[in-house]
C-alpha cells in the first residue's frame, strides 16, 4: 500500500490534507522557493532544486550534503532551535523574519534569509518530519532600502522646494487648481481661493500686453517658458518672481495643464533698482567730475606754459647779464665777486633744469600710454654710448638677455635712462665702478633692475625715494633735482607695476621695477 503523508495548516492544526508521496514530491520539485523536509532529529530527508540552488550545492556533492546536514546543528539556525523543537511537539507552524545567514558551501558568503517550518503528519497527530520553506529576501531588503533613500531623498528635496519655492498648477483657461504653501503665504491668497482665481489677477498690470501674448503662445505650443514676472498679491502688493512654466501633456502631447516654479526675487528687484538709482547718480559725477578733472587739466596745462615761457625769461635774463658781467669786468672783479656770478649761474642753471624736470613729471601724469612690445637693449645701448664720455674714471658696464617688454616704448625708455644716470652719477666716486643691467624672475613675476657699486642710501630713508624733491644727498655732493626717481615711480606705477630700491653702501645698490605682461594687462 501506498505510503501516504500530510502538512499540517497554520489555520486549523488538526485540519490534515492527504497527498501521496509522488504527489507532494512533484508539488515541491514545481515549488520556486527553497523547500527541505526534515526528520524529527533533524536529519534532511528531502529537499528540491530552489533549495539546492539557494545554497549553491553541487549535484555531486549533494548525496553526502544531505547523509551529513542536520538542521538542528546548524550554525544559521542556533537561534530557532528550541522554536523547531515546539512545532514537533505542538504540530504548529512557525515564521521568521529574516536573517543573515552563511552559505554553508561558501563561508565566506552571506545572504538575507526568511524562515518558515511547517509540522508534517505522518500518523495520527504526530508530527514525525518538518518542512521549512526558505526565501532569499536580500534583493528585495536591497530594492525596498533603495526605495525609501529615494523617498527620503524625493521628501527632502520636496520640502525644500516647497520652502524655497512658488509652485502653481493651472487649466488651460488659467484658473490655478494647485498651489503649494509658499504661494499663499507671499501672494496673500487662501486655499478657499483656489479653484477661483486665475492667473491673469496674479498680474500686476505694469507689464505689456505682448510679454504675456509671447508667454501663452510658448506655452500653448508645448514648449518650456522661462523669465522674470512682476505679480500683486491679494492684498496689492508688488512682487517680482524668477518664473518657470512647464506645460503637462496628455497622451497625444498635447497640453491640458501647466506648473509654474517660481522664485521670490523680489529683494533682488528693489536692490537693482536702487543700483540703477545709484548709477544714474553715479553717472551725473562722472559726468560733473570729468568736467571737473578736464578744467583742472586744462589750468594745469595753462599753468605749465607759464612756467614754461614766464619763468624761463627771467632765467635766460640772469644767466645772461651775469655772463655779461664776466665777461666784460672779469678785469676788475676780485675772487669773491667772481665767485658770486659762478653761483648765481648755478643757481639759474639748476632752476632751469628743475623747470625741465617738473614739466616733464606733469606731462608723465597727463600723457596717454601707447603701448607696444619693444626691445629695450638697442636704447639702452646707445644711451651708454653717448653717457661713457661723460664718466671721469672708467666704468664698466653689464648689460644682460633683457626680454621684450610691453609698454609705452618711450616712457619706459625714459625709467631706464633715469635709473643708468643715476648709477653713473652715484658711482663716480668708487674705485673701480661698475654698473649692470639686467632681468630675472622674482616671485614668479618678471622683474628688470639696475645695479651700481656707488655710495648707495640709507635704507631707513627708502620711502622717500620715489617722492619729489626728496634728496638723500646734498646738492654739494651730487648735482640733481629729486624730481628723477618720482619721474619713474610715476611711469612704473601708470602701466601697473611696482619699482623700489635696495642698497648696501659701497657694496651694491640696486633698483627694481616689474611690469605686467600683455596677457595681464588685457
Amino acid at each position: 500500500m501506498e505510503k501516504s503523508i500530510s502538512f499540517l495548516r497554520k489555520e486549523n492544526p488538526k485540519t490534515t490534507l492527504l497527498f501521496n508521496d509522488w504527489n507532494f514530491k512533484v508539488m515541491i520539485d514545481q515549488s520556486p522557493s527553497p523547500t527541505s523536509i526534515y526528520s524529527d532529529d533533524g536529519k534532511m530527508v528531502y529537499c528540491n532544486e530552489a533549495y539546492i540552488n539557494l545554497w549553491e550545492i553541487e549535484k555531486k556533492e549533494l548525496r553526502d550534503y544531505k547523509k551529513n546536514y542536520n538542521l538542528l546543528y546548524d550554525s544559521n539556525f542556533i537561534e530557532y532551535r528550541s522554536d523547531i523543537r515546539k512545532v514537533v511537539e505542538k504540530g504548529k507552524p512557525l515564521k521568521r523574519s529574516p536573517k543573515k545567514m552563511i552559505v554553508a558551501t561558501k563561508p565566506d558568503k552571506e545572504i538575507y534569509v526568511a524562515a518558515t517550518f511547517y509540522p508534517v503528519i505522518q500518523k495520527g497527530d504526530n508530527t514525525n518530519e518538518i518542512m521549512l520553506i526558505q526565501e532569499n529576501v536580500g534583493p528585495l531588503l536591497y530594492t525596498n532600502a533603495e526605495l525609501r533613500k529615494k523617498i527620503k531623498e524625493v521628501t527632502v528635496l520636496n520640502d525644500a522646494l516647497d520652502a524655497s519655492s512658488i509652485i502653481i498648477e493651472f487649466d488651460r483657461e488659467g484658473v490655478i487648481t494647485r498651489a503649494n504653501e509658499h504661494f499663499h503665504h507671499v501672494s496673500k491668497y487662501s486655499k478657499e481661493d483656489i479653484g477661483r482665481i486665475t492667473m491673469v489677477e496674479l498680474r500686476s498690470g505694469n507689464m505689456e500686453c505682448s510679454f504675456y501674448t509671447e508667454l501663452d503662445n510658448t506655452i500653448n505650443s508645448g514648449k518650456i517658458w522661462k523669465g522674470e514676472m512682476e505679480n500683486r498679491t491679494k492684498t496689492g502688493l508688488i512682487y517680482w518672481t524668477d518664473t518657470t512654466i512647464v506645460p503637462l501633456k496628455n497622451t497625444n502631447g498635447k497640453p491640458i495643464s501647466f506648473l509654474t516654479i517660481s522664485s521670490n526675487i523680489n529683494e533682488r528687484k528693489i536692490a537693482e533698482q536702487e543700483i540703477k538709482k545709484l548709477n544714474e547718480k553715479l553717472e551725473k559725477e562722472v559726468v560733473k567730475r570729468t568736467e571737473d578733472i578736464n578744467r583742472a587739466i586744462a589750468e594745469l596745462e595753462a599753468f605749465s606754459y607759464s612756467v614754461s615761457h614766464d619763468l624761463r625769461a627771467p632765467l635766460r635774463a640772469i644767466t645772461g647779464f651775469a655772463g655779461l658781467l664776466n665777461e666784460e669786468y672779469s678785469a676788475v672783479l676780485n675772487h669773491e665777486a667772481k665767485r658770486y656770478l659762478s653761483i648765481i649761474q648755478n643757481g639759474t642753471k639748476q632752476m632751469s633744469q628743475l623747470i625741465d624736470d617738473l614739466l616733464q613729471f606733469s606731462r608723465v601724469g597727463r600723457a596717454e600710454l601707447q603701448k607696444n612690445i619693444f626691445d629695450p637693449s638697442q636704447f639702452i645701448n646707445e644711451l651708454i654710448k653717448k653717457e661713457r664720455g661723460n664718466c671721469t674714471k672708467e666704468t664698466v658696464f653689464t648689460i644682460g638677455d633683457l626680454p621684450p617688454i610691453y609698454g609705452d616704448s618711450n616712457m619706459l625708455n625714459l625709467v631706464f635712462s633715469n635709473l643708468i644716470l643715476n648709477a653713473i652719477k652715484f658711482s663716480k666716486e668708487a674705485a673701480n665702478p661698475r654698473i649692470s643691467i639686467g632681468f630675472l624672475v622674482l616671485n614668479g613675476v618678471d622683474t628688470y633692475f639696475v645695479k651700481d657699486n656707488g655710495v648707495g642710501f640709507d635704507m631707513r630713508y627708502s620711502d622717500k625715494l620715489f617722492k619729489v624733491f626728496q634728496r638723500l644727498h646734498s646738492t654739494q655732493e651730487f648735482e640733481g633735482t629729486g624730481v628723477g626717481l618720482a619721474i619713474v615711480a610715476r611711469i612704473v606705477q601708470k602701466h601697473g607695476g611696482k619699482v623700489w630700491g635696495e642698497s648696501h653702501p659701497g657694496t651694491e645698490t640696486a633698483f627694481y621695477f616689474n611690469l605686467p605682461n600683455k596677457k595681464e594687462d588685457e
